[in-house]
């Protein structure tokens, strides 16, 4: 993450990453003293995460593996594009210039990239999440539900 906010203040000093969630991570200490980087190191309530991601433009992913992740589910719930490395089933999630950006792992010049055209093209890609949301909202679970119920019955 740190080569990530270099990058970022190098291209552009006006954007700020916030890294929210209670970790251990040794890049911390170095993180913290980088001027567009916020940390909040502690566990994070549902409330409080709503407010973050309601007022950011983008949800970042700079993950070194996953098999799959609920941020992906939750960004989207607040219309907020997704920004990620391609590692494990993110990129069943996320589909590049839809909804955000899938970025082959440690390209953190393109991840950077990615992040500001999330800003510059913000109302498409949201457009984009919105599209893709309703594959999860309440709407489509009780339809999945339904089917697979019925599916037991038949």
């Amino acid at each position: 993450m740190k080569m990530i906010a270099k990058k970022l203040a190098e291209l552009s000093g006006e954007e700020k990453i916030i890294i929210a969630g209670k970790g251990f991570d040794p890049a911390l200490e170095e993180l913290k003293s980088l001027e567009n980087v916020e940390i909040i190191n502690r566990f994070i309530e549902d409330d409080e995460l709503a407010r973050l991601i309601a007022r950011s433009v983008s949800v970042l992913l700079p993950y070194d593996s996953a098999t799959q992740s609920g941020v992906v589910i939750h960004a989207y719930a607040y219309d907020k594009p997704v920004v990620a490395f391609d590692v494990g089933s993110i990129s069943s999630y996320v589909v590049s210039g839809k909804n955000g950006f899938v970025v082959e792992h440690e390209d953190h010049g393109e991840f950077v990239k990615k992040m500001l055209l999330t800003k510059n093209n913000n109302k498409e890609l949201v457009e984009g999440v919105k599209d893709e949301f309703k594959n999860y909202d309440d709407n489509a679970l009780v339809s999945q539900y339904s089917d697979l119920i019925s599916g037991f019955y038949n």
